[in-house]
């Protein structure tokens, strides 16, 4: 089995969608990709560096996002489990199927995806240390968050 993302924000059933899905992934049983409102989890949550967070505090993302902050505090240890769990999903994965390559992964455009593929073609992973440019004008993702 393998789960396309959009864990959170859908409803009052968030917190026991993402156990049911971890609960599956961690041993193995299924796995998961990053979904645009995780993505959008870990930008509500990473700090910039100007001290401001890479996905705006504004009404509207905060109204977007209040589902899962509802669920889990935000400086809780569940909230952090969470983001930290996001961060560890792929962005995408490509299957061979009769010749062709079949992209599975989030609603982010193509482009912007295999922009953060590797030099091999294998998707990276959102690790702490990267910079996400979510909120940042010009920048390929800011467009889509």
């Amino acid at each position: 089995m393998i789960f396309v993302g959009d864990f959170i924000d859908r409803g009052p059933g968030t917190a026991r969608s993402l156990r049911i899905a971890r609960s599956m992934c961690e041993p193995g049983s299924a796995s998961a990709v990053l979904g645009n409102h995780e993505f959008n989890a870990i930008g509500w949550a990473a700090q910039s560096e100007d001290g401001g967070f890479l996905r705006n505090h504004s009404a509207k993302n905060a109204h977007q996002h209040a589902e899962f902050l509802s669920q889990f505090e935000g400086d809780s240890a569940d909230h952090e489990d969470a983001i930290r769990w996001f961060r560890s999903l792929p962005i995408c994965w490509t299957f061979p199927v009769f010749g062709w390559s079949t992209l599975v992964g989030t609603s982010l455009r193509v482009k912007t995806l295999m922009s953060l593929l590797d030099e091999r073609g294998v998707s990276r992973r959102l690790e702490s240390g990267r910079a996400i440019a979510m909120e940042q004008p010009h920048t390929p993702l800011s467009k889509y968050s």
